[in-house]
């Protein structure tokens, strides 16, 4: 695989250049990394006091973090994801903490390199290939419905290693969400440099920086006696899941497995298999066409009808569910569980769906209103409100009224299936539910099940608080 990125990537040189011309006109205004995190590392975002904390210990540690110094103190800690659901059969996921200082390093950097990309959309081939920098209603929109009737011959979107593919074909259009398996792990010392040859030269030192920060040595504790550790030091740079360049590498390399797409003959999935696989990837998704438009999934939203007969993004029915676990570390405050689960379920609705109408969500948001959470800590609540302010900055201010048919559709309920489904989400709080419904939207939306008994999430606990007034 590493022999066919190389010679991919060497091959690749007219996207290649049409991405260096995306890229030049977004830095104009970039000094360098010392000066940027300087001037941004207290703007408003949800790590803001943390950045601070971080930038006055590298202004303490002047000698530490000089300008050759990839603001790495020490080693990085590779750290096991704390407990989650995940796929039967898949290894738990880790992450490289690297520390905040090492992220104000490149912030900026990466968040130029986001906007650069989503700021023209490439034509190649007779398509278009778009990157989409958030999962704002405005941006989604118009990726929906590019994907459902493409502009040209096919449509790739895409952020990091999450991607929607169209082929027009004679008389339809065939749609697959494609996902890049062990993404992280599968790009070469030549994709680093590959992003680095794409910034202008006076770039180039920051995003050097940020490579060798993929290079600092890795320390693993022992779970059993944290006293113990070892110490990895790597070859050459590897993507470290969970450091600052991450989303700008994995974009740069869905880009090139588009090119791929774009220059084989589409008859069926496997032609799109084999085409990452000449760039040196190996993806999922691709083994059938997905079915009608709103199986077609994005940033876990997918495209469904509003009343006016217009495809509108709305996040899936799955995440409501996964989030919606029994999991008391979800919890935020102190004391009794049923008032700060309500403030939680309060939150999960509005904050998954702020501006969302259709009768199922409309239920459940009149039983998690404010005058139900009298009994809730007003910390609790400050925190909330301060969370979905903070959400709704990304988003615009439209209200979308939604088919609640379209949106079931995705999930091919049957009518009885359809009925328990509405029933498990108007049931009170702490109760115990297993049903297929349920068992399909997580299925769909996750790959998990609850309702077999050696499932992670059998007769998983509804959390909703829906309590009559």
């Amino acid at each position: 695989m590493q022999i066919l990125q190389r010679r991919h990537i060497r091959l690749s040189t007219v996207i290649i250049s049409k991405m260096r011309a995306q890229f030049k006109p977004a830095f104009e205004f970039f000094t360098d990394y010392c000066h940027e995190a300087m001037l941004h590392h207290a703007d408003p975002h949800p790590k803001r006091e943390l950045r601070i904390n971080a930038y006055t210990e590298i202004v303490e540690r002047a000698l530490d973090y000089s300008t050759n110094h990839p603001w790495v103190f020490l080693a990085a800690h590779w750290k096991l994801k704390p407990a989650e659901w995940k796929k039967p059969g898949k290894y738990g996921r880790t992450i490289v903490d690297v520390k905040t200082p090492a992220s104000l390093l490149g912030f900026i950097l990466c968040d130029v390199i986001k906007v650069a990309m989503a700021s023209t959309v490439i034509e190649y081939k007779g398509g278009h290939i778009a990157f989409c920098k958030s999962p704002a209603t405005t941006a989604l929109r118009l990726h929906f419905r590019n994907l459902i009737s493409p502009p040209g011959r096919f449509y790739y979107v895409y952020f990091s290693d999450d991607s929607c593919c169209a082929m027009r074909v004679p008389n339809a259009v065939h749609w697959y969400n494609l996902d890049i398996t062990a993404c992280d792990a599968s790009h070469t010392e030549e994709l680093f440099f590959l992003l680095r040859k794409l910034l202008p030269k006076r770039v180039r030192p920051a995003m050097t920086q940020l490579i060798n920060q993929c290079k600092s040595p890795l320390k693993l504790k022992s779970c059993v006696n944290p006293k113990i550790s070892c110490v990895l030091k790597p070859r050459k740079a590897m993507l470290y899941s969970g450091v600052t360049p991450t989303g700008a590498i994995n974009g740069v390399a869905s880009t090139l497995i588009a090119c791929a797409i774009a220059d084989c003959r589409y008859v069926d999935g496997s032609d799109l298999r084999d085409a990452a696989r000449e760039a040196g990837y190996v993806i999922s998704g691709w083994e059938k066409p997905l079915v009608i438009p709103e199986h077609i999934q994005f940033l876990k939203h997918s495209p469904v009808l509003d009343l006016a007969g217009e495809w509108q993004p709305c996040p899936n029915l799955g995440i409501l569910l996964r989030a919606s676990g029994a999991c008391k570390g979800d919890l935020a405050g102190r004391g009794p569980i049923e008032p700060r689960a309500r403030a939680f379920q309060y939150g999960l609705i509005h904050g998954c769906y702020p501006r969302i109408q259709m009768p199922l969500l409309d239920a459940m948001r009149d039983a998690t209103t404010l005058h139900h959470l009298n009994q809730v800590p007003k910390p609790i609540l400050h925190q909330i409100s301060q969370e979905l302010l903070f959400k709704s900055e990304f988003d615009d201010d439209t209200v979308l009224h939604l088919d609640q048919n379209s949106a079931l559709r995705r999930y091919d309920f049957t009518t009885s299936e359809t009925v328990d489904f509405l029933h498990y989400c108007t049931q009170p709080l702490g109760v115990w539910t297993n049903c297929t419904a349920v068992s399909k939207v997580l299925n769909l939306d996750y790959g998990l099940s609850c309702i077999e008994r050696e499932s992670p999430l059998w007769a998983c606990q509804a959390k909703y608080a829906i309590v009559p007034p």
